[in-house]
């Protein structure tokens, strides 16, 4: 560390004068180098309270929201919740799949 700071305080008080080169960066490539990368913005496939409250609000609303409530029901004593942090329906887990087979 030392060395790094009386080069970089050599650099500053010296990099006016011409004379004085930077020494070759041993990293650095003599030939173009061109980087590409592949973004993918992804939404969250269909969750459990999506498929209860987003689908539509006819007449099988209220029987959705008591499905929905025996799912909690039984889940009482773990720690996953349809309402909180919901987990992903059967349709986001199939949603789930087809993304990973057209991302790899």
């Amino acid at each position: 560390k030392a060395e790094l700071v009386l080069f970089g305080a050599a650099y500053m008080a010296l990099s006016k004068d011409s004379k004085f080169q930077l020494p070759a960066d041993p990293g650095r490539s003599s030939n173009e180098v061109k980087k590409t990368k592949r973004i993918i913005f992804v939404r969250h496939g269909e969750s459990s309270w999506n498929a209860c409250f987003n689908r539509s609000f006819g007449p099988m609303l209220p029987v959705r929201i008591l499905l929905a409530l025996f799912q909690e029901f039984a889940l009482l004593f773990s720690m996953d919740s349809v309402f909180l942090d919901s987990p992903l329906s059967q349709d986001g887990l199939s949603q789930a799949e087809e993304l990973r087979e057209f991302v790899n």
